[in-house]
């Protein structure tokens, strides 16, 4: 590996050590809302397109929201960092990791079975980097599983509640 690519290492993972909880915070944020949205969109049966487009336009809103009211905190706060970085982590936590569960939407040809196969994987990716994140947050497979049931909980509310309106 040549130093520049050392360097580069080393740079990022300061990075990622340095600003864990942004990227915890804004990561769980990200896949719980969009991940809930797309939960209630499937669950009240709406077509592929209303839940990528719910999707979409919520997590750009979201993000920029949790950007600025992380540098906002982090302002408020009697803290070595810095509140540009902290909001920007934030918001590209949230982006990033929100973005994953709705990739399978745009991804599979649409079909009879897309809007249920997208939502499997969907379902599978949001779990998988819950546990992850949970997990990386304290090294621990009991705060990953934690935060997967939180995560179930939320999208199953979600769910519910939109396939129970969905039927009135």
């Amino acid at each position: 590996m040549s130093g520049f690519d050392n360097s580069f290492k080393n740079v990022v993972n300061r990075i990622i050590n340095r600003n864990m909880s942004e990227i915890t915070y804004g990561g769980m944020d990200g896949l719980m809302t969009i991940f809930s949205i797309i939960s209630g969109a499937y669950g009240a049966d709406f077509n592929i397109n209303i839940i990528k487009t719910l999707s979409i336009s919520t997590i750009f809103a979201d993000a920029i929201s949790m950007g600025i009211s992380s540098y906002q905190a982090e302002k408020e706060r009697d803290s070595s960092k810095d509140a540009s970085q902290v909001g920007y982590i934030t918001f590209a936590s949230f982006l990033i990791l929100g973005l994953i569960p709705i990739i399978p939407f745009f991804i599979i040809r649409e079909s009879k079975e897309s809007k249920w196969l997208s939502f499997k994987i969907s379902y599978i990716l949001f779990a998988l980097l819950l546990f992850l994140l949970g997990y990386v947050k304290n090294n621990s497979i009991r705060t990953g599983l934690i935060s997967l049931f939180i995560g179930m909980i939320g999208a199953s509310v979600s769910f519910n509640i939109a396939r129970y309106y969905q039927s009135k």
